[in-house]
This record gives structure tokens, C-alpha cells and sequence, in this order.
């Protein structure tokens, strides 16, 4: 479903706003719900304007600092809509984050309340109260939520995006005219669009390299059924499966291998492939000479690659009676093993192997949850242990660019981290850029292992 931000301000303050607003203002309390419902998605659309991009985002979080709005003021609604010093300092709060988000502009703002006024019913000087009583409880949910998920203008940006369809739903026809918020849909893609982008493109990659890979298999193993079937009935029915066996290794190595750069791995993925197909085909050439002895060779080749596969993945016992599922040798065995008791110390480095993101940018790939959920899981079942999270790149590009995204790559795995249900002071979150290489930069091999997210455990 997503989050809904509306929703959680309606949650967040129940029926109090409406039964105790409306009396204050001397309007019933139908018609100060149905304004409500009205103002709701005209100032979080105007918040939507406001953050469609990472700079003004930037400049939302900055308002919020210096407005001290972190969500508090749910803590305490009593007395908030009833009249008194409580309500005075709640409509001039109001008020300023109005003037924030329309920019002073009366003319605007003054057409969004004639409409909201016409559509509820109340009067037009208990509309514009009753919009300066509610733009501080929509603003303190954001600002609870950003303080909770450690939100930075990416994260915050990402989140007004998102609200598009929600908005959409809930606004009164001709509410986005009158805010010049008509392409609302663009404004929403223009968060998330690019990004998407850089998704769609990794996705075709990776599609492509796989069509590839399957190409060139199909092409290998054809290659050595036409050589086994002029020497052995026998040998052309055993290849195939070892082919097969060979084609599952080689799929384990690439989702192993990615390192965040789709179009990196690409090529080394079909560079490989290409180097099976080679190989098939050689031995293809001897298949006539050696038929029995490769056909048991072909028969304990396949058997152990079988096994190999099987045996890559185990079952991980947790504290609790948790079990979760990895490779032997993973970042999430080695970190399952390191915390219940095995080697290592606080300067033991753990990189992730499983969490990827889309090429240039901290989105994360679907995939990449499998791994963040088992370290979740691995994080709930230690509830004493905090991580430094780590974000690094190779040396492409500007310095001051790499280290920004390794920031916010950083970032991104804590957050999905908060999301899984692990706190968030038990998460630290750094980018160190181009500045610790764990390899060369002069090779693309080396390039590859230094575009990584290290984990460090800095609590048991």
C-alpha cells in the first residue's frame, strides 16, 4: 500500500482536530471534516512542488531545523484546537509554514481557500484558521517521519513523490489548477523518474545478458551434442546436464558478482560465457577419441556441480529460534558466525555480496532486500549489537560526487534497515568515496571490488 501521509495525520490526531475546531470556529462538524479533507491535499501538494526536487527538499529540511518541527506537537494535541495561547501559537505556526510553502503568494493561497470554503461550507475566515490548524499537524507527521527514517533530501524528495496517487484521490476537482499544480504527475515523476530510469536500464541489462548467456550456452551445448552423437549415444545424453550444472554455477557467480554495477558485470558475465562456449566446443573436438573416458568423467563432473549448488546454500540457526538462508562463505554466513562467537574483532570488515543499486545512483535493487532482511533478522536476534555502514566508490569521477553518493548509498541501506524494524540508533551510516580502495583503480576488475558497502560491527 505505501505510506500515506494524510492518513497518518488523520490517525495521529483522531477526531479531536474536527469536534474541537468546529466549535471553536462555530462551524458543524461535518462541514469542518469535509474542509479538512479539502486542505489536506492542497498543502501537502504544495509540499510536493516545493520538494519535486533534492534542492528543495533541502530546503524543507531546513525549514523544519529551524522551525524545530520533528513531530512533537503530536505528542501533546490536548488544548491545541480549543482556543487559548495553545491555539494562537498553533494558527501562527500555521501561518508560517503557509507562507513557506506558497511563497507569500496571498493570491494563490487566497484561491485555495475560496475553493476549499465553497466545497465545505464554512466560512471564509474559519477556512483560513482551520488551514493554519492543520498545515502544522501535516508537517509534524513528515517531520516525525524524516527524524525516525533519518531521512536526508533524497530520502524526503522520494517520499513527496509518493504521494502522488494518494493526493490525486483525495483533492477536490480544480484544486491543482488554482495552485498551479495541473501536472501533478510530472511533478511526481520528476523525484522519481530519473531514477527509475537508471532501474529500467540495469533491468534491460541485465535481461540482454542473460538472452546473451542463454545464447551462447545453447550455442555451446549444441556444439557438444553434435560431437558427442558421432562418438556416444551415452556422452550426448550425460553433457547436457553438465552443461546445465556449469550454466547454474556460472548464474551463482553473476548474482554474487554484480557489485551495484549492472553494466559492469554485464560484460565480465558474457566474457565468461563466451569462454564456456569456447571450451565446449574444444572439447567437443576430442569427444570422438575419448568417449568413455569422458562420459565418466562427464558423469562425476556433473554430480559434484549438482552438489556444489546444493551445498552453496544452508540453513542459519539464530538466537530466538530465527532461521534465515545464505551461501556458505556470504557476507550474511560470515556475519551470522562472527556474532555468535567466531573470529574477528570491531576492525573485521563484512561487504555486502547481495546489495546492489542502480548504476549512478543510492536507489537499491529489489534484489538487494533478501540480504538487508536476513541482516535485520540477524540484528533482532542480537539486540545489543549496533554497525557502522559504510558506503564506498571506485576513483570515476568527481571526488566530491563519489563521495556524496557513497553518502547516501550509506544512508539508503539504513534506512531500509529502520524499515525492517532495526532501530535507528543502531545503524551509523558514512560514506568514505574514493578514499579507501580496497583494490587497483587501473583495472575494471579492481574498480569492481572497490564499489562496495562495508558493514562494521561496533557493539556486541
Amino acid at each position: 500500500m505505501g505510506i500515506n501521509l494524510m492518513e497518518m495525520v488523520k490517525d495521529a490526531v483522531g477526531d479531536q482536530l474536527v469536534n474541537q475546531a468546529s466549535g471553536f470556529l462555530g462551524e458543524s462538524a461535518e462541514n469542518t471534516s469535509s474542509a479538512v479533507g479539502a486542505m489536506l491535499p492542497a498543502i501537502l501538494g504544495g509540499l510536493m512542488k516545493k520538494g519535486s526536487d533534492a534542492q528543495g527538499a533541502q530546503g524543507i529540511l531546513d525549514f523544519m531545523q529551524n522551525s524545530n518541527i520533528d513531530g512533537g506537537i503530536l505528542d501533546s494535541l490536548g488544548g491545541l484546537f480549543g482556543g487559548g495561547a495553545q491555539t494562537n501559537g498553533l494558527l501562527s505556526a500555521g501561518g508560517g509554514i503557509l507562507d513557506f510553502l506558497f511563497g507569500n503568494n496571498s493570491s494563490m493561497l487566497g484561491s485555495v481557500l475560496d475553493l476549499i470554503t465553497k466545497r465545505s461550507g464554512i466560512g471564509s475566515g474559519s477556512s483560513s484558521s482551520l488551514m493554519k490548524m492543520v498545515a502544522p499537524l501535516l508537517m509534524g507527521v513528515v517531520g516525525r517521519y524524516v527524524k525516525n527514517k533519518a531521512l536526508d533530501a533524497v530520502g524526503l524528495s522520494n517520499l513527496l513523490g509518493s504521494q502522488k496517487e494518494h493526493v490525486q484521490k483525495a483533492a477536490p476537482a480544480g484544486l491543482f489548477d488554482k495552485m498551479g499544480l495541473g501536472a501533478l504527475g510530472a511533478i511526481a515523476n520528476s523525484v522519481t523518474g530519473a531514477g527509475q530510469k537508471v532501474v529500467d536500464t540495469g533491468k534491460a541489462a541485465v535481461g540482454a545478458t542473460t538472452a546473451a548467456a542463454g545464447t551462447a550456452a545453447k550455442a555451446g551445448a549444441d556444439t557438444v551434442k553434435a560431437g558427442a552423437a558421432a562418438g556416444s549415444n551415452l556422452f550426448s545424453k550425460i553433457l547436457p546436464w553438465l552443461i546445465l550444472a556449469a550454466a547454474a554455477l556460472g548464474l551463482l557467480w553473476f548474482m554474487k558478482g554484480c557489485g551495484g554495477q549492472v553494466g559492469d558485470a554485464a560484460g565480465s558475465v558474457l566474457d565468461q560465457t563466451e569462454q564456456l562456449a569456447d571450451k565446449a566446443g574444444d572439447m567437443a573436438g576430442d569427444v570422438a577419441g575419448k568417449v568413455g573416458d569422458a562420459a565418466g568423467a562427464a558423469v562425476d563432473a556433473a554430480g559434484n556441480a549438482v552438489n556444489a549448488v546444493g551445498d552453496a546454500i544452508s540453513s542459519i540457526s539464530l538466537p530466538g529460534g530465527a532461521e534465515i538462508s545464505a551461501a556458505a562463505g556470504s557476507f550474511t554466513d560470515r556475519m551470522a558466525k562472527f556474532l555468535a562467537g567466531g573470529d574477528g574483532d570491531a576492525a573485521t570488515r563484512f561487504t555486502f555480496d547481495g546489495v546492489n543499486f542502480a548504476t549512478g545512483s543510492a536507489n537499491l535493487t529489489e534484489e538487494s532486500m533478501t540480504q538487508l532482511q536476513n541482516l535485520a533478522s540477524i540484528m533482532k536476534s542480537y539486540p545489543n549489537v549496533k554497525i557502522r555502514v559504510e558506503g564506498h566508490t571506485d576513483n570515476t569521477g568527481d571526488a566530491n560526487a563519489n563521495m556524496n553518493l557513497s553518502q547516501q548509498r550509506a544512508l539508503s541501506v539504513k534506512r531500509a534497515l529502520n524499515e525492517l524494524g532495526v532501530a535507528n540508533d543502531r545503524v551509523e551510516a558514512q560514506g568514505k568515496g574514493q578514499n579507501e580502495p580496497v583494490a587497483s583503480n587501473d583495472t575494471e576488475e579492481g574498480r569492481l571490488q572497490n564499489r562496495r558497502v562495508d558493514v562494521f560491527v561496533t557493539s556486541k
